[in-house]
């Protein structure tokens, strides 16, 4: 009995078997493939100028006879020369010996020219290729009293910018 059932589960397997020969090559299927190759990316730039630049040592204030009271101002243009969208952080310190004590020297952003106007330092928008000219001013308080004399300060002006795509 056992020895039937071993064959009729042979003689079924090699139907089968035989059955999917026959029908492997006597059927043709059809195929197709398509692809797209050669994609590129290509990642954006960042970059942040001002108009006046550390490397060729050209600076926005040379003061000298600075005596308390007197103040200047100045134009400093900020750029976007990347590819890009950003937002930009300003950053102004004054330093040295005017730079510090009681009655310091007050470094101060402003959107006008006649210092009138303050102007928000934080997260300021430029598009591509976009700039704008925001005015410095260096103050030397009336109220400095003699320790200030024959002193040196100096001024910082520091610009920090961030992607604002996707953040």
């Amino acid at each position: 009995m056992a020895n039937l059932k071993k064959t009729m589960a042979m003689a079924m397997a090699t139907t089968a078997l035989g059955a999917t020969l026959i029908a492997g090559g006597s059927f043709a299927i059809f195929t197709s493939s398509a692809q797209n190759t050669g994609n590129t990316f290509a990642a954006g730039t960042l970059k942040i100028e001002l108009d006046k630049k550390d490397e060729a040592q050209q600076k926005y204030f040379n003061i000298t006879n600075w005596a308390p009271g007197d103040s200047e101002i100045q134009p400093v243009v900020v750029s976007n020369k990347g590819t890009l969208e950003l937002r930009y952080d300003l950053s102004l310190a004054a330093g040295g010996d005017l730079g510090g004590g009681a009655t310091p020297l007050v470094i101060t952003a402003y959107s006008d020219a006649a210092g009138t106007v303050p102007l928000t330092v934080a997260d300021r928008v430029l598009a591509v290729g976009g700039s704008e000219t925001i005015y410095v001013k260096a103050e030397f308080p009336k109220a400095a009293d003699n320790s200030y004399q024959g002193k040196s300060g100096t001024a910082s002006i520091k610009v920090d910018a961030e992607q604002t795509k996707n953040n």
